[in-house]
């Protein structure tokens, strides 16, 4: 008898917690799930969207399942755009996932779509705040040590970001990248 008495008021926050809830309107953005099994932190998500003549003008690296911008080419799309950088991780073209991506997966995408409209997401290798986002610091440190050259991020009016203690040793800047 003395169970049932304890039971009866726990149930009763529960119960409470449970109005609450239903009371809320909950709206995840399930787009931007890509690193939920990592981390429960999201980064900072955006879509490009073009419609390329010939390329769009990155040199792309595939790393622990992931496509890494690694360099816009000069008076690319992309690079005029000013939309993607490198750092950033396409997660997405025109709805097909590229989250666990085998090298080149990205490229034959790209290049069935050749002159059609694209749609790509996004990840940010940073947030709003400049911090880096704090699940890719290790694939980043790969990249910049492999890809000495790698700059990351967007221009600011003063230069380019700094790699924010990602120290780069000597370059290699195309090897296993892809130019798409």
């Amino acid at each position: 008898m003395m169970i049932e008495s304890n039971i009866i008021p726990l149930s009763e926050p529960f119960m409470s917690l449970l109005k609450v809830l239903t009371e809320m309107d909950l709206k995840p953005d399930m787009k931007n799930c890509s690193f939920l099994d990592e981390s429960w932190l999201l980064p900072v998500c955006d879509v490009y969207e073009a419609i390329p003549c010939k390329e769009l003008g990155m040199v792309l690296r595939y790393l622990s399942g992931r496509v890494f911008v690694l360099k816009l080419l000069p008076g690319s799309q992309a690079q005029v755009d000013n939309c993607v950088h490198p750092g950033d991780i396409i997660d997405e073209i025109n709805g097909i996932s590229l989250r666990n991506a085998s090298n080149g997966q990205a490229g034959v995408i790209l290049s069935r779509l050749k002159c059609c409209p694209l749609s790509l997401r996004v990840l940010r290798w940073c947030g709003r705040d400049r911090d880096t986002y704090r699940p890719i610091i290790k694939l980043l440190r790969a990249l910049t040590e492999e890809n000495p050259s790698l700059q990351l991020g967007p221009s600011h009016s003063s230069g380019q970001l700094t790699n924010q203690g990602l120290r780069p040793p000597p370059s290699q800047c195309h090897k296993e990248g892809r130019q798409v």
